[in-house]
């Protein structure tokens, strides 16, 4: 009898334990487990058992950098997610960086809207909420998101998900927006070169430089063929492209559009500063001169990279991978295009400033009653931890990586890594690169850049050799060698907001017209008066009362 019970006992403890099995699975263990739609719809890698189709909207690029057939569609990234998980991406919606914003306002408008889709403007996410038009996502966040993915996401602290988040609930899933550092001033070394000209140290070197590639014609373009520093419209561009001329800005201690500490104590809006107005008249003068591209108002970021991939342009400002687009098509049409990275010190010690961007307007949501809103945590948990990190078998993935393919491939083209990424992979790639380390330590990421920089190092000197080696090793070196200085470090979260997006916009075409001598440099103080007229002195108080409570630890 007592040996029944010991068995009763034995049999209740195993199935108690089967029943909580499902629980204490490991993520990768989920890989492996049956498909069941409770397992499915409960944890990042559980497969479902009936594809799963999701239709998307979402940005894209002119310049993807897919081959071989592949498209937004069906490609490596929307494979891997079949194999995986059994989804299926069906692009409905899309549209690139001159009307994806038009169209995600009508669709939302018109009520028709994909069952995931891809959202630019806080405001727009805001207005959808209160419309009850999407997916409350609170209570995937813990269940489909992998433990890596949720570790990620806290390396940037809280304000990630604060855009996002209204009553308390999780209503989309924000953009990591990796600390990129300082801008580099990206030139044509073989062009110096030959005109005997040394690397730059100031800004007013950088000036020198581009003047005689603009004069001396050494592409071999022709008689004024040869285009003058690229700039985009929006002078502060994000992290997102090139062509800035925050360096410059730099240079004169002025950070249009950043709210800025000042010694007294205050906290003041950079856009009003004197230095600004010292910046811009530098690039009046510029822009007179022909050092500033002349036609830039008229150019789009499609229309710079082609200047630069046909050999027209040899100068732009522009972040660590801009090897990769729009550096990498420059180099395979012309392999004798040696595109070297510079950085410009502010101070006589080597530091160079620059600031921390606020986060990013980049969201991805789920249609209010589409059946499998967990589809999104999946998806990012499949593409940016398992694959990356797990799946050892990802080679096509790797390959996607070290080709520098632009993100915009990925279904929900948002990126997700740690906050200091960039560092973390550069330093496991040197470590392996100078035999401290092995390469079976490095992950699927990680074994993409190493194949491509080992190949380089080889002498593959393939154009995607090049950008992975460039990128990753030369550029982001050189800011490891460099102290950065934010200068709105620490403050960065709740000021995003303080300034109308309306104000930010006339601000950058005052500026623009000064720049292209529409308007006198004296303009300047016009504007700063506009600004406190039309609501800068409630946002001066507002600001300083943030900043206080960041300062005195009250926040």
């Amino acid at each position: 009898m007592r040996h029944d019970r010991k068995v009763s006992l034995a049999m209740c403890l195993f199935l108690v334990a089967g029943c909580i099995l499902q629980g204490m699975l490991t993520e990768r263990q989920q890989v492996l487990a049956a498909d069941t739609w409770e397992m499915a719809e409960t944890t990042p890698y559980g497969r479902y058992p009936e594809t799963v189709t999701y239709t998307l909207g979402k940005q894209v690029s002119a310049s993807s950098g897919m081959k071989d057939g592949d498209s937004y569609e069906d490609n490596v990234y929307t494979r891997y997610l079949q194999e995986l998980l059994n989804i299926k991406t069906e692009l409905i919606l899309k549209g690139d960086e001159t009307n994806y914003s038009a169209l995600e306002a009508l669709a939302v408008s018109g009520g028709e809207l994909p069952d995931v889709m891809m959202i630019n403007d806080a405001e727009l996410l805001s207005t959808m909420v209160a419309y009850d038009m999407v997916e409350d996502l609170t209570p995937y966040y813990e269940t489909c998101f992998s433990n890596k993915i949720r570790e990620i996401y806290d390396s940037y602290g809280d304000d990630r998900f604060a855009a996002v988040t209204f009553d308390g609930k999780i209503y989309g899933i924000p953009e990591t927006d990796i600390y990129s550092s300082a801008n580099f001033i990206w030139l044509r070394k073989d062009w110096m070169d030959e005109l005997g000209l040394e690397a730059p140290e100031t800004i007013d070197d950088v000036g020198r430089i581009v003047k005689a590639f603009v004069e001396q014609d050494p592409g071999n373009n022709g008689e004024g063929q040869t285009v003058g520093l690229l700039c985009d419209r929006q002078l502060m561009a994000d992290t997102s492209k090139c062509y800035n001329v925050v360096p410059l800005f730099a240079a004169f201690g002025a950070y249009p559009g950043i709210w800025m500490e000042k010694e007294d104590g205050t906290i003041a809006y950079g856009s009003v500063l004197p230095e600004t107005k010292a910046a811009l008249e530098k690039l009046r003068e510029w822009y007179q001169n022909g050092i500033l591209d002349r036609e830039f108002l008229l150019r789009t970021t499609n229309n710079n990279a082609k200047l630069v991939s046909e050999g027209k342009c040899g100068s732009f400002f522009g972040w660590w991978w801009a090897p990769n687009n729009p550096l990498e098509e420059s180099v395979r049409k012309d392999p004798e295009a040696d595109w070297q990275p510079y950085l410009l010190t502010n101070d006589e010690d080597g530091t160079v400033q620059t600031y921390l961007p606020y986060a990013a307007d980049k969201f991805v949501v789920v249609r209010k009653g589409y059946e499998h809103p967990e589809i999104v945590m999946k998806i990012i948990s499949a593409l940016y931890d398992y694959a990356r990190y797990e799946d050892s078998d990802a080679v096509a993935i790797q390959n996607y990586f070290a080709n520098g393919i632009d993100p915009s491939a990925t279904p929900l083209v948002i990126n997700c890594d740690y906050s200091d990424a960039i560092f973390r992979v550069t330093e496991q790639l040197q470590s392996v690169l100078c035999g401290e380390k092995d390469s079976s330590e490095l992950n699927t990421l990680e074994k993409g850049y190493y194949n491509a920089c080992k190949g380089y190092l080889d002498g593959e000197k393939s154009s995607t050799n090049w950008a992975a080696y460039t990128s990753r090793i030369t550029a982001v070196s050189l800011l490891m060698e460099h102290e950065i200085e934010y200068v709105n470090e620490g403050y960065t979260q709740g000021f995003k907001g303080i300034v109308s997006d309306e104000w930010k916009e006339y601000e950058n075409e005052y500026m623009l017209k000064i720049i292209i001598g529409e308007y006198s440099s004296s303009a300047f103080e016009v504007m700063v008066e506009q600004w406190y007229a039309r609501g800068g002195k409630h946002a001066q108080q507002e600001a300083q009362k943030k900043y206080e409570r960041i300062r005195d630890g009250r926040q």
